[in-house]
């Protein structure tokens, strides 16, 4: 009798032959899906994962003054007639104020944002307010009663943007005849505007207050 010796052959692959299968898959596979979905992506597609890069501006060191946070929030306010230069601005209000009456900013030297209105570079009015001197102390505003038609207000954000504004409606009204809805609206039916009200005039003991208002509107440039 003839014996036949069948030689038996390991055919359970090694550890590292698997994995070195499965990473040469995996590698064809993702190759292969990015190269037939590369035709598919879109202009805008890639406009929205693309960083977006913007101007960068930086905002101005003033003594006694902090940009805020909110990078839209106004931070410093400039009117050239009126001999104001970078003044500071503080947030004041906290609602819908009396018909002549704003919130005032804490200093005398400082500009009041009625947080509520909006800030530059959104549409609307901004709402501002400030001090003028009264029985021989000067504040802030004291040269607002110089302004013309015309007349330029930089507004700068704790980001350190300018917005350029122009008068185009300054007027001494009574302290109870102020219209709050058109002083707080953008005239000229433009989208963004700055609306500036300080007290003037003689003094009212009995509403603790002056007797009229001086009111500049203006239009972003």
């Amino acid at each position: 009798m003839v014996t036949v010796k069948v030689k038996r052959f390991n055919l359970r692959p090694t550890f590292a032959f698997v994995a070195g299968v499965i990473v040469v898959v995996g590698v064809s596979v993702v190759t292969n899906y990015f190269s037939l979905n590369a035709g598919n992506v879109s202009d805008g597609d890639i406009d929205t994962i693309a960083p977006v890069i913007s101007e960068t501006y930086a905002p101005t060191e003033v003594d006694g003054c902090r940009p805020n946070q909110i990078t839209s929030r106004p931070y410093l306010v400039s009117i050239p007639a009126a001999s104001i230069e970078n003044a500071c601005v503080e947030s004041v209000g906290s609602g819908q104020e009396a018909a002549g009456q704003l919130d005032d900013p804490e200093d005398l030297w400082h500009f009041g944002w009625f947080k509520a209105s909006p800030a530059p570079s959104t549409d609307g009015q901004g709402v501002y307010t400030c001090h003028s001197g009264y029985g021989g102390v000067p504040a802030l505003c004291d040269g607002l009663t110089n302004l013309s038609i015309g007349a330029e207000i930089i507004v700068e954000n704790s980001a350190g943007k300018k917005f350029h504004y122009e008068v185009v409606e300054t007027k001494i009204i009574a302290r109870e005849a102020v219209d709050m809805a058109e002083f707080q609206s953008v005239p000229e039916d433009s989208a963004q505007g700055f609306s500036l009200m300080t007290c003037v005039g003689a003094w009212d003991s009995q509403n603790n207050t002056m007797r009229e208002r001086l009111i500049v509107r203006a239009v972003l440039q």
